[in-house]
């Protein structure tokens, strides 16, 4: 006999948001979408620049891009702290594919160093 309070099993709750792979978009639609996304997030980057700070959004863009790759040195600071992180993400990546949540990221990060 079942309890009132439980659910029947032929009433499994959808899911809020479902992502599916759309893979039968052509890839000039794909690229389009991918940099309206880009602009997009610039913008509202751009909407919260100018209520922070009263700064001109692509005076900010344009000193963060230099401050980036203006020079030689900065370049590869750049590419440097750039492959930091991505040993991090190859570290980090099997324990989120896994759906297994490691607090440590230490260890995590060192197996991405050795891969």
């Amino acid at each position: 006999m079942r309890n009132k309070y439980e659910k029947p099993h032929d009433s499994l709750k959808e899911p809020l948001i479902h992502l599916v792979r759309r893979t039968d978009i052509p890839a000039s639609k794909a690229w389009l979408i991918r940099i309206l996304c880009v602009l997009a997030g610039m913008l509202v980057c751009a909407l919260f620049i100018m209520s922070i700070t009263s700064l001109n959004p692509l005076s900010v863009y344009a000193s963060m891009f230099s401050g980036a790759f203006g020079t030689p040195r900065r370049i590869w600071q750049t590419l440097k702290d750039m492959g930091l992180l991505l040993i991090i993400a190859v570290g980090l990546a099997p324990a989120f594919k896994l759906r297994f949540w490691n607090v440590g990221a230490e260890g995590q990060i060192l197996i991405g160093g050795l891969v």
